[in-house]
C-alpha cells in the first residue's frame, strides 16, 4: 500500500501491483493487506513483475533520451 503522491502511481497501479489511497486513509488499505494473505501475495508478485520490466536501466534509459529527442 502506498500514498497518492509524487511519481508513486507511475510505479502501482490501484489493484493491479498494489493498492493506492490518499494520505488520509491508508490505514483502511492496510488493513486490507493485513486480512488478506492472498492479495498481499498477488499485488506483491504482480507489482515486482512490473517494477523488472519497466524499470530496467536500459528502459529507464531509453525512455530518458526519448524525453531529450
Amino acid at each position: 500500500a502506498a500514498t497518492v503522491v509524487g511519481g508513486v502511481p507511475d510505479i502501482i497501479e490501484n489493484d493491479k501491483t498494489g493498492l493506492l489511497a490518499p494520505p488520509y486513509v491508508m490505514v483502511d488499505a492496510f488493513r486490507k493487506l493485513l486480512g488478506d494473505k492472498k492479495l498481499r501475495e498477488k499485488l506483491g508478485g504482480a507489482l515486482k513483475g512490473r517494477v523488472e520490466r519497466a524499470f530496467l536501466f536500459d528502459e529507464m534509459r531509453r525512455q530518458t533520451l526519448k524525453l531529450y529527442e
